[in-house]
Parts: C-alpha cells; sequence; structure tokens
C-alpha cells in the first residue's frame, strides 16, 4: 500500500461534538498497493491534522465550536478493509471558555459508505492556496452521515471536507455540520502492544491472557467451576458479555476480562476485621478493593493491601470487588476475582423543626434492608402510570416497616415532649422531609426518573420531591394520619388531614391552605414553606396546577386518635423556615422569590 492511500485513510476525522461522534473516513484502496510496495505497517503512526469548526441544529437552537482534530494509523485489515485510528481533539464553544478534549481509538471500514467521485474542482484551500482536487461524495444510510471531500489531484491529500450528520426527525431532529480544513500531517511513535489480563472466580480457570499487537483476534477460555460469564466492566458492571466459555475478540486496548460464577462469595460484616481468602496457596499477593455502588451503577472507592491472606476492615456495608494479583508457592502468576456483600447499618442523622427549636433523629438502616427495597421494583416501573395511580402511588407508601415505625415513635415522644397538636405534629414531619437534601435521579441512581420507597430515601438521605413527598406520607400514615400524594405538572407534594378539618372549595383563593378535598398541602422539597403554604408566583399568585391527589389511608383505627384533641389553628404556628432558595435565571421553571427546588 503507498504513502498516499494510507495518507487517505487518515485524512478525514471522527468528529467529536456535544458528546457525539459522526463517523467518517476517507477514500482507499481497500485491496492494497501495487505488486512491490512497502507494507502497510511502515505507515504505522502516521497522523493528519485538521482544524475543524461546525455547527449543531436543534428545534428553536443552533451551536458553533471550533477545534482541531488528529488521526493516527494504528491498523489496518487488508483483507476486510477494516481500520483502526487513534482520534484526538481539542474543540470549544464561544461562550464557554474550558477546552473539551476527546480522546479514543476507533474501528471503520470503507464498505459502509457508498462513494460517488464528480469532477475535478479548483479548492481555494486555507493554508495551501488554490488546489485541484476530486470531488469525492461519501454516505451512510445507516447513519445519516455524508460527506463532501476535495481530494488533491497531484498528491492525494484531503484539502478540505464538509460532513454532515441528519439524527432524529420533527422537533427531535438534530443536523450537525463539520468542516475541515487540512493543516498538515507526520509520524509518531505510538503503542499498538496491548495486555490482555485474566481473572478467575472461584475454581475456574483461565487461559488466552498475554500481549497482542493491534488488531490481533484474541481467543479467552474458561475451564472448571461454576462459570457463570465472562465479564469486561468497562463495558458493562451488571452483564456478561457472553455467557459461552470461549470468547473470541479483535484487541483494541488494554483489557481486563473476568471469567465469575456471577454471585457474591461471603457476606461479611461492616466494622469487623476478617482475613481474606483466595483459596489458593499463595506466597504474596496485592488485593484491590473496589466498593461498587449499585445505587448509581459505579466504582466508588479502592484500597489495596498486601499479603498471601491479609486482614482487612470493611469500614462501609456494600458490594466490593477484589482482585488478586500474586504468586503461588510453586511460582506460577495467580490472578483471582472475588466478589463480596458486605452488610452492616448505616446511621444517619436527620434535622427538623419544632417550632423554633432545631431537633435531630437518628437512624440505623441495615445494608440488606435498603438493597431489598431497591430490589422491589423494576426501574422502568419508578415512575408515575396514569393507568393505575391509585394503586401504583400507593405501593410506593410503604408505612408498616421497621424503620418507619421507629421514626414515627420518634414523632411520637415529640407530641409528648412539646405538647403538640395534630398539625404541629405533621409540621414537624414535614420538616424532616424539607431538610433531606434534594438531589435529581439523574444525579442519584442515573436516570431520569426513580421514585425511592420510603427506607431508601431515609438510607440515601437524599432524593426529589416525589421521595420527599411519599415519604412524607408514610409516617403520616405510621402516626395514624390520613394523607394524599398531590401529582401536579411535572411535581408532586404531600397532603395531610388531621382531626375536624375541612377545606375550601376554591383552589386559587389566596389564603387557601387546603387542597379542593381539604387536604393540607405540604411541599417537601425545600423549608421556605410552612404546612399548609401553596407555593406562589412573584404576584402572589398559586404557582402550581393541581392534576390529581392520590389519597392515602391511615394504617389504625380512625377513632384511636379521638383523644388527641382537635387540631391548633394552622396560623398559630410559628415555625423558623431559613432556606429562601431561587432558581438560577434562565431556568426552565424557574419562579422568583421564596421557591420549591430548582428544576
Amino acid at each position: 500500500m503507498n504513502g498516499t492511500a494510507v495518507a487517505a485513510i487518515i485524512a478525514v476525522a471522527i468528529v467529536a461534538v456535544g458528546g457525539g461522534a459522526a463517523y467518517a473516513m476517507g477514500v482507499f484502496d481497500k485491496d492494497g498497493g501495487s505488486e512491490g510496495d512497502d507494507d502497510w505497517t511502515d505507515h504505522i503512526g502516521e497522523y493528519t491534522t485538521y482544524e475543524t469548526r461546525g455547527t449543531i441544529e436543534r428545534f428553536m437552537q443552533k451551536t458553533s465550536w471550533t477545534g482541531t482534530a488528529t488521526n493516527t494509523l494504528l491498523y489496518m485489515d487488508e483483507d476486510t478493509g477494516y481500520w483502526f485510528i487513534n482520534y484526538y481533539s481539542e474543540y470549544s464553544y464561544p461562550y464557554d471558555p474550558e477546552t473539551y478534549v476527546h480522546d479514543s481509538n476507533q474501528w471503520g471500514m470503507s464498505e459502509d459508505y457508498e462513494e460517488k467521485v464528480e469532477e475535478e474542482t479548483p479548492v481555494d484551500t486555507k493554508y495551501f492556496g488554490t488546489k485541484t482536487c476530486t470531488h469525492v461524495v461519501l454516505s451512510n444510510k445507516v447513519t445519516g452521515h455524508t460527506e463532501d471531500q476535495y481530494v488533491g489531484v497531484d498528491d492525494g491529500i484531503t484539502y478540505y471536507v464538509v460532513a454532515v450528520t441528519v439524527s432524529g426527525a420533527g422537533l427531535n431532529k438534530v443536523v450537525q455540520t463539520t468542516y475541515m480544513d487540512y493543516v498538515g500531517e507526520g509520524k509518531k511513535k505510538v503503542d499498538i502492544d496491548f495486555d490482555v489480563t485474566l481473572f478467575a472466580d472461584g475454581d475456574i480457570e483461565v487461559s488466552g491472557a498475554g500481549t497482542y499487537v493491534v488488531g490481533k483476534s484474541v481467543t479467552v477460555t474458561a475451564t472448571g467451576g461454576n462459570f457463570f460469564g465472562w465479564y469486561d466492566f468497562n463495558v458493562s458492571a451488571d452483564t456478561p458479555i457472553t455467557t459461552e466459555r470461549s470468547y473470541t475478540f479483535n484487541i483494541t486496548r488494554d483489557t481486563s476480562l473476568y471469567a465469575l460464577t456471577g454471585a457474591a462469595d461471603k457476606s461479611y460484616e461492616s466494622g469487623k476485621p476478617v482475613t481474606l481468602q483466595s483459596g489458593k496457596d499463595l506466597v504474596d499477593a496485592t488485593w484491590t478493593i473496589t466498593m461498587y455502588d449499585r445505587t448509581i451503577g459505579e466504582e466508588v472507592s479502592t484500597d489495596s493491601i498486601d499479603g498471601a491472606s491479609p486482614t482487612y476492615t470493611f469500614d462501609v456495608p456494600g458490594d466490593y470487588r477484589i482482585t488478586i494479583m500474586g504468586t503461588t508457592s510453586s511460582g506460577e502468576v495467580y490472578n483471582g476475582y472475588r466478589a463480596l456483600y458486605v452488610d452492616g447499618d448505616l446511621t444517619n442523622t436527620y434535622e427538623l423543626k419544632v417550632g423554633n427549636v432545631t431537633e435531630t433523629m437518628e437512624l440505623s438502616i441495615l445494608f440488606s434492608d435498603y438493597v431489598e427495597y431497591m430490589d422491589k421494583m423494576d426501574i422502568s416501573e419508578r415512575k408515575d402510570i396514569p393507568d393505575d395511580r391509585e394503586k401504583h402511588y400507593s405501593e410506593f407508601v410503604k408505612a408498616d416497616t421497621v424503620y418507619i415505625k421507629q421514626v414515627a415513635e420518634y414523632f411520637l415522644n415529640l407530641q409528648e415532649k412539646y405538647s403538640l397538636t395534630d398539625i404541629e405534629l405533621a409540621a414537624a414531619v414535614l420538616s424532616l422531609t424539607q431538610y433531606i437534601p434534594y438531589e435529581l435521579d439523574s444525579d442519584t441512581h442515573r436516570v431520569s426518573e426513580y421514585w425511592n420507597y420510603p427506607v431508601e430515601t431515609l438510607y440515601l438521605k437524599k432524593g426529589d420531591c416525589e421521595d420527599g413527598s411519599i415519604l412524607c406520607s408514610a409516617i403520616f400514615k405510621a402516626l395514624g394520619f390520613k394523607s394524599c400524594l398531590i401529582l401536579m405538572s411535572g411535581h408532586m407534594a404531600v397532603g395531610f388531614l388531621g382531626t375536624d378539618m375541612k377545606g375550601f372549595d376554591d383552589w386559587t383563593s389566596p389564603d387557601n391552605p387546603f387542597t379542593p378535598n381539604g387536604y393540607y398541602y405540604g411541599e417537601t422539597t425545600s423549608t421556605s414553606y410552612k404546612l399548609g403554604e401553596i407555593p406562589r408566583d412573584s404576584r402572589g399568585r398559586i404557582s402550581v396546577t393541581f392534576i390529581a391527589e392520590i389519597q392515602i389511608s391511615t394504617g389504625y383505627d380512625e377513632d384511636s386518635r379521638s383523644n388527641r384533641g382537635p387540631p391548633g389553628p394552622l396560623q398559630t404556628l410559628s415555625l423558623a423556615f431559613l432556606l429562601r432558595r431561587t432558581c438560577p435565571r434562565g431556568t426552565p421553571g424557574a419562579r422568583s422569590g421564596p421557591s420549591m427546588r430548582c428544576p
């Protein structure tokens, strides 16, 4: 293969903009160069650099960017036409001073694109004057990507490129246009040798580890033991890449693969020292201990300890992964893996207000109980289901758990301590949920919508509007009060109903603390609101739109609360609400003045 053909392969970028990549490739002869030509491996490390600019257009929105992109040849399979390059780019936006970097290795293939060669045309290049170029049009109907390339007739250099990628349709249509000007090329030393490291769980034996040149076909095999599957944690932490004992792939990076049994080996207790055992006759080893947070599906901490059978204390309950890299008494290298489940109590302290007095509540929750509620419902079901709201919403308001009963007992003690009326008690419960830090589901669970069971919110000590409302309603239920979940457009609140309470008919009354069905409104996302205070806009108008009240029955006999006496008037409460939060200007749905949490 000649140098011009190789240059054409790496001439065009895989343009990374706005977190996405538009795959493009140059024109080349996939059957290789003429007889007697040098080998393609002589061109490893050759790179081409372009100055780039472009736009991303969405519905009523257009963003521009500028940057540079460099592609470096790492490998090419002349039999199949596959090529493998390193793509490195730096780019920025006019409104953002930060420079973003994208660095990745990418596969491509000429046959992915339809090619059409147009007539020769003069091109005014940015840095090399006017060049006579062949106009080449590439298109990929699957990805919606097209390119106009202008390749120099005399030297084979792709001097100018216009690449367009279209995705989505209607209001979701996105058009990305990239313009590329040739800057220069060169050659640098690159590492094309990659390591395959294998780890085995339990009594599984593995083979196929070693060092391979990029593009090499590698087969790894697991024998013996209770094999469940091969895992690559860079691909997925929860799903095996294959359940077959033999797995073949093309090497493109340093790769660690795990032959696992699919279950945790041991259950330890947090806070107590344990002796780690490999099950092998080791003379030395390094144990790398990684905590895996199943809430967000990510690794969150790593520690290491040396020794054949070291003693270690797991301070925090959770899921742990351990890799063992050591040497046996016979001098063999051993790479082992253990998945450990460490149970134990997590103790949280919660703040709340009783009138002007700050109180704290301490609660210890067993990690395995938290996991039990995580596993109760699939993520896809943890959201509003309009077809069956009554049953679905009530499913989340779990008031009969040991932890909610402990919380209810705590509040009953507060009621006795301060001689609280029912409404004052309810206000204290509401303040507990208001002081739990607000966090979007996308941050807590890495998904757009996820409703917590009450125990989950207490364990995580964070949540968004529906999480606080569900928790508050569960505590009301455990205390023997009726409550409801108030559904609005993109928001949820809680309603409280004590004894001898009557509501108003007019939902829009400025002085109305009630919902249409007579519930005191409770805003759980901000300490700026008292029980019965409905959020309003800067003009004093109610700023929420009522959709539905999902009523939650009490967990007790209705008559059992009659001896507590009638509730005091809401306006007698003198609660100190400290936090007055406003949304940043320009935030969708933001309101001025004391507000709910920003969207």
